[in-house]
């Protein structure tokens, strides 16, 4: 309330109480990531590697917008919010983690025997880690993000999976 420069009042004029304002600010961040995945994915982009590589460029093109976004999520660890976030998220934007995943894509530039499902968990957890483990070392050093620093390393990870997983 001190940091944004209004009074406590005007706050809970606007939201009821501390869940409304957090139930806003989930719903107002998925609205924006969802909308701007829409926005700044080709969709006729028809490899795996290259949609990520473009939904991961939206993500941070967003977290230089809204910088704390991170930190917001990262303080979430209860089971249920999470469900409860995943659950709003599926509601406003049905099959869009689906889409960005699977629409339009080319599955048969990957290697035999490779299971589809666990290639797009590896690449997507390790990418998310990339992420956060760069987020926190700035953070805690008190550092801007660079996002293309974030990218160059997220490239080489998306080049090594490009050899793991691609004929």
């Amino acid at each position: 309330v001190k940091d944004a420069g209004i009074s406590r009042g005007l706050l809970y004029h606007y939201f009821k109480d501390k869940k409304d304002l957090f139930d806003f600010l989930v719903y107002f961040s998925m609205k924006m990531t969802a909308e701007n995945m829409e926005k700044n994915i080709d969709w006729q982009e028809t490899d795996f590697l290259g949609r990520i590589r473009q939904g991961l460029a939206a993500s941070w093109e967003l977290n230089l917008i809204y910088p704390y976004w991170i930190d917001f999520y990262s303080q979430i660890s209860d089971a249920k919010e999470l469900k409860k976030i995943r659950d709003i998220y599926e509601k406003y934007y049905p099959g869009l983690k689906n889409k960005i995943y699977r629409h339009n894509i080319d599955f048969s530039k990957i290697k035999e025997g490779v299971d589809i499902e666990k290639m797009i968990n590896v690449v997507k957890f390790t990418l998310r880690g990339i992420g956060k483990k760069y987020w926190e070392e700035t953070r805690s050093k008190g550092l801007e993000l660079d996002i293309d620093v974030c990218i160059k390393e997220s490239d080489e990870y998306i080049e090594f999976f490009r050899n793991l997983f691609y004929k």
